[in-house]
């Protein structure tokens, strides 16, 4: 089964009342394509999966009915809106529905202080040629709705890349100063220069 990997950012913790009553509690995260070569996912619409804003949100499946074929989440596309008042750009929501009891644990290892990083959604979309199986197909124009069949959470802080300072450049300075140096050392090396000539014409003479 193809996966997506995402990771994540800073948890958000709502009780989502719904359109027609209460949901029961959500947990959202902002996230990004972890490790968009590798993960890379294709579209059929006009849009990069890894440009989408996204979302992915822990939802208490027992607080509400899960729908058809969507037992354990599902992976929405969004088409962007271009409206002048009420617009919004291109995005997808990772909807993983859990029981009461996991999402309060999950939740309280939270605020206990261990980060949830990122996790791994897995759904029924198509491998590409790459035999790696970093190229995915997604036919979000007919399938803008997928299950997600099954996900991974990976705990632990980010590690963060060794930034490696940048080689000091060679300065050269430009000030007057150094340039009036400059120019006495070049008159110098002129006078020098018509000294030596000078000698070798009066001894050319003298013989």
């Amino acid at each position: 089964m193809p996966h997506v990997g995402l990771l994540l950012n800073k948890p958000t913790l709502t009780f989502d009342n719904g359109e027609f009553g209460s949901k029961g509690w959500r947990l959202s995260f902002k996230s990004e394509l972890a490790n968009a070569w590798h993960q890379q996912v294709e579209l059929t619409t006009d849009d990069k999966f890894e440009d989408l804003d996204g979302t992915v949100a822990f939802e208490d499946a027992d607080g509400s009915e899960a729908y058809k074929g969507h037992g354990k989440g599902s992976l929405t596309f969004w088409k962007g809106r271009d409206d002048p008042i009420d617009g919004r750009p291109p995005a997808y929501l990772a909807t993983i529905r859990m029981p009461s009891t996991d999402l309060a644990r999950l939740t309280q290892t939270i605020i206990d202080g261990l980060p949830l990083r990122s996790v791994n959604i897995d759904v029924p979309i198509e491998y590409g040629w790459q035999p790696d199986g970093s190229g995915k197909k997604w036919d979000n124009a007919a399938n803008p709705a997928v299950a997600i069949e099954g996900y991974r959470l990976f705990f632990g802080e980010a590690e963060e890349e060794e930034v490696l300072p940048d080689p000091p450049e060679t300065a050269i300075d430009h000030t007057p100063k150094i340039l009036a140096e400059l120019r006495n050392v070049g008159r110098t090396l002129n006078y020098l220069l018509y000294a030596v000539i000078a000698g070798a014409v009066l001894i050319a003479w003298s013989h």
